[in-house]
């Protein structure tokens, strides 16, 4: 045999033969072998290019793969996965017994506890297994499969396990399935939550959106002064600020929902004279008006915003004095060359307003005292407001009270 044909040969480690009369051949090699078998002998040669099979011997290809056999029987069916419990429909909260688990409610969207035995159906301590079911070692979910109902109850855990005397208590949110029979065998199995992932990168910057309507439903006027008073006024008006009658803003009916506050144009800022008016005493305090008749005023309209203008117009057809015809005769000082002179007396609900907003903002150099409004209580008494304590009441039309004349622009 030559050196190649021995090399050749060495690669078959193990042959089973049965060559007499025509047998089989076969090898463990995973690469096919031919060798030549002598007819006669049986003995066995590896071909080669100067000397192939010849006549009195026969070609074998070794590792040659059989026909499949047939199928085996069927293997044993294996043990369910998880851990094997019976279930008890008693809610009590005590150890439930060997192998044994229970609920603390009979209805499974109600069930808020676990109560589950240390062992398992066949006496295997599980204990350890149940203590890393809690969140605080990263919780997860659990399926509890009733092996003859079929029902599946899933809950997530939903707070540490903590230890009764015999079985572990497990906190749980219900996610789904029904009740299992009483005494039906379980088997419980548990999926870890996995660990939060690392915080994701920022998303780009979003397009910024279109631009809301606005809510102001008038048009704003820039005919104030503000932090440069005494120059031209051409601030945009807000409350405090001073108006084109020389006296600070109390009120900007930014919604329009007033009627107009002139008795001409579309008037919707209202602005408070620049002192109180001292009718000629000396003592800045006035009777409401000379007739202390009704004048029809006491009506709740009477004491809305926006009613001063025309309370001071109907009560001033009588009045000679007061009050009601100091507003009236009132002509501010000169501001920014014009000296306003269409002041009136105001509603009860626009001194609520000058209150609010200028008096408990330490605006307008108010006093500590009663001012009167142009709305009627009835016929003795008309409304006035105490800016003092911030209160109203109804005065007799005699009494002295402050003057503080408001107009509209």
């Amino acid at each position: 045999m030559s050196r190649v044909a021995a090399k050749r040969l060495g690669v078959v480690v193990a042959l089973v033969l049965a060559v007499a009369g025509g047998g089989v051949v076969a090898s463990t090699q995973s690469q096919p072998v031919t060798v030549c078998v002598n007819n006669k002998t049986g003995a066995m040669r590896v071909p080669t290019r100067k000397a192939p099979c010849n006549s009195s011997e026969r070609a074998v290809v070794l590792n040659q793969t059989g026909a499949s056999g047939s199928a085996g029987a069927t293997g044993a069916t294996g043990t369910d996965a998880g851990l094997r419990f019976t279930f008890s429909t008693d809610t009590t909260d005590a150890d439930p017994g060997t192998g044994v688990i229970r609920y603390n409610a009979n209805s499974t969207a109600a069930v808020t506890m676990l109560y589950v035995d240390l062992t398992d159906v066949s006496g295997t301590s599980v204990m350890k297994l149940l203590d890393s079911f809690s969140d605080g070692v990263g919780g997860g979910s659990i399926w509890l499969t009733g092996k003859t109902s079929n029902q599946v109850n899933a809950y997530t855990v939903a707070g540490a396990v903590t230890d009764g005397t015999g079985y572990r208590k497990i906190p749980v949110s219900h996610v789904s399935g029904d009740l299992p029979t009483n005494g039906e065998p379980l088997i419980v199995t548990f999926a870890r939550t996995g660990a939060r992932g690392a915080t994701g990168s920022a998303g780009a910057t979003g397009a910024t959106g279109a631009t809301g309507a606005s809510s102001v439903k008038i048009t704003e006027l820039s005919v104030c002064d503000g932090t440069d008073a005494g120059t031209v006024a051409d601030e945009l008006c807000k409350i405090g600020m001073t108006g084109p009658g020389g006296g600070p803003v109390f009120f900007v009916d930014y919604q329009d929902q007033y009627t107009s506050f002139c008795a001409t144009g579309d008037c919707n800022y209202l602005e408070a004279s620049p002192a109180d008016v001292d009718e000629a005493g000396g003592d800045f305090t006035s009777a409401w008006c000379s007739d202390t008749t009704l004048r029809n005023l006491n009506a709740w309209s009477n004491s809305a915003v926006g009613a001063g203008r025309t309370n001071t117009t109907t009560a001033d057809t009588t009045c000679t004095s007061g009050a009601i015809q100091t507003a009236v005769d009132y002509t501010a000082p000169a501001f920014n060359g014009v000296a306003r002179e269409d002041w009136w007396l105001p509603s009860l609900g626009e001194l609520m307003l000058m209150y609010t907003n200028l008096r408990q903002a330490g605006v307008g150099d108010f006093a500590a005292d009663g001012y009167w409004s142009s709305s009627e209580g009835d016929a003795t008494n008309a409304w006035y407001q105490n800016f003092s304590i911030g209160d109203q009441n109804n005065f007799i039309k005699t009494t002295n009270h402050r003057v503080r004349p408001v107009r509209g622009f």
